[in-house]
């Protein structure tokens, strides 16, 4: 903490205050220029919040300060000092405010951050109209705890973030008005809703938070069940079957729509509590946070489980969770702590977490016990430790995230027993190549731009389809040793294909996707009417006509081609 030898802030003080990392300064109630300017200097985040009053002097240093700023402690604020620190560059607090005039409101309009006033405790018409007009994306007025409607006919101009949690009732005529607020609009300390007030706020769009109601009608659930947006309804203790039904349908359709959270609600205990009893698969994609008591509920569902929207959880949620039988999907969290991978491999079913980056191999380890599918798509990197542990991994395993693979990872890996989506690695060594083809399942190599002779034989050895869609370049080699591959074998990324190439493809026992290739000469096109498995040729573009009739004579099943010639005459030929 920074020296208490006084209640000024003096130059020294701040910047041992500097020095130390101190952000609270709030027990001094003076400050001097040069220490305002020096934590200016600094870029320092403050906490002001014992200065009584400031000068106009003081105004213009802080305004120039460009972190995080609180002057809670100010009690009065004329329009002078108003308009002089509404220039600070960063988020301002103004708590201490009980009372505001508008020329002062009108001034801090002009703050271009989030500003917070909740001390005020009344709010006239003229200051409403001049706070509406505050350009910054936040304005809380938070200790406002009745606003007429008149004043709130004027907030609803105010284009951005507007928290009202302070307000005990809002009537019908306040609610109209502010439904027609373009942006978030937070109510969360209201407690009661009529079923008028109810079908205004029902047709706000943006973000709507009520999470201080414990009851609804039915009428007044049915009204906000259609906003359009995220609906913030937690609160609720109190609700009919008709209500759980109508939130039921809501939580069920996915609103995501850009933005993270955009249209996603906070569902009432009770009411999860009570969709849980349904058999089946459950969507609660919608919700952003969730109770102890809610997760030991849901543990019980049985049925596939969406819970993506969630980005965080307790070690008890996690707990109960791990006890669901079925598919879970907790994508939405972005970080995942040893302990509570090591509760989650217990989980017995399908596990979504791909929306994971980092995991340490500890927790990789634990998660490698788990038994079941295992989706962690989000991960980029794999160290050799964690690959061996995932190699005893029973389920399917989707690594599509992995942009590399060491030798010795793949090597693990391909003692998995299960499916492996590793499409994201760009790159492969003949050693990969070679343990990469013992998988079992579809091999799926679209990202790879390369591969060696060596390499091809290898893969050639795999049994099962093999996408090498991102080759761009085939060696006649490589094609012969490629050619020996049993299933589908996917090489729509060549352009182009040589005589050879297109001789040896020909000899493939499966179906051939060479959707990518524009030309074919007339002998390669001869050899390529032999195969007999299914032939794709999507892009052809202009060819011979003497290779149009080489074509033509293909007799190997599923046969695409898109030709302008060839498609009308196949037109003439059906309506024949």
């Amino acid at each position: 903490m920074a020296a208490k030898s006084g209640k000024i802030l003096t130059a020294q003080l701040a910047r041992a205050a500097v020095e130390q990392g101190d952000v609270n300064l709030s027990q001094y109630s003076e400050i001097e220029g040069a220490a305002a300017n020096l934590l200016v200097e600094h870029n320092f985040p403050c906490e002001l919040d014992g200065l009584r009053q400031i000068t106009k002097s003081i105004a213009n240093h802080l305004a120039k300060h460009s972190e995080y700023l609180t002057l809670n402690g100010l009690e009065t604020l004329t329009g002078e000092i108003a308009a002089t620190i509404a220039k600070h560059s960063n988020d301002l607090e103004l708590k201490g405010l009980s009372a505001i005039s508008p020329t002062a409101a009108r001034s801090l309009a002009h703050h271009e951050y989030a500003l917070f006033l909740d001390g005020i405790k009344t709010l006239d018409v003229r200051t409403a109209k001049a706070l509406a007009k505050h350009r910054g994306f936040f304005l809380s007025l938070g200790g406002v705890e009745e606003l007429s409607d008149e004043a709130a006919s004027a907030l609803s101009d105010h284009e951005g973030y507007l928290k009202l949690d302070g307000l005990k009732a809002l009537s019908s005529i306040a609610a109209n008005a502010l439904a027609s607020h373009e942006g978030s609009l937070s109510l969360n300390t209201i407690a009661e809703l009529s079923d008028e007030a109810a079908a205004a706020l029902g047709k706000h769009e943006g973000e709507l938070r009520l999470a201080g109601l414990s009851t609804l009608t039915d009428r007044a659930a049915e009204c906000l069940v259609r906003h359009n947006g995220l609906l913030d309804l937690r609160g609720l203790r109190k609700f009919s079957k008709e209500v759980t039904r109508l939130f039921a349908e809501r939580i069920s359709t996915k609103w995501v729509m850009g933005e993270p959270h955009c249209g996603q609600t906070g569902l009432p205990d009770l009411a999860i509590e009570e969709l849980t009893r349904s058999e089946g698969d459950l969507d609660l994609s919608g919700l952003v946070s969730l109770s102890e008591d809610a997760a030991r509920a849901l543990a019980e569902h049985k049925g596939n489980l969406d819970l993506s929207g969630l980005d965080d959880l307790s070690d008890e949620a996690v707990q109960y969770l791990a006890k669901h039988k079925g598919r879970l999907d907790l994508s939405g969290l972005r970080y995942l702590f040893d302990e509570t991978a090591a509760a989650l491999s217990k989980h017995e079913g399908e596990l979504a977490l791909y929306g994971v980056s980092e995991l340490s191999d500890t927790a990789i380890e634990s998660l490698a016990t788990h038994r079941g599918g295992l989706d962690l798509s989000g991960l980029a990197e794999l160290s050799d430790q964690a690959a061996a542990a995932l190699g005893r991994h029973e389920g399917d395993l989707d690594l599509r995230g992995l942009a590399e693979l060491t030798d010795s990872a793949a090597e693990s890996l391909s003692r998995h027993k299960g499916y492996v989506g590793i499409i994201g690695i760009t790159c492969i060594s003949d050693a990969a190549a070679t343990a990469l083809s013992r998988l079992n399942g579809p091999l799926d190599l679209r990202s790879v731009s390369t591969v060696s002779d060596v390499a091809a034989k290898s893969l050639s050895k795999h049994n099962g389809d093999l996408n090498l869609s991102g080759l761009s370049d085939l060696s006649d080699v490589a094609a012969s040793h490629l050619a020996n591959h049993k299933g589908c074998l996917n090489l729509s990324g060549l352009s182009e294909i040589t005589d050879p190439a297109a001789e040896a493809l020909a000899k493939h026992e499966g179906y051939l996707d060479l959707n990518g290739v524009k030309g074919l000469s007339d002998v390669a096109a001869a050899s390529l009417a032999e195969h007999k498995w299914g032939l794709s040729l999507g892009s052809l573009q202009e060819i011979s006509n003497g290779t149009l009739g080489i074509l033509r004579s293909y007799k190997g099943g599923i046969f695409n081609i898109h030709l302008p010639s060839f498609d009308e005459e196949a037109e003439e030929e059906s309506e024949e």
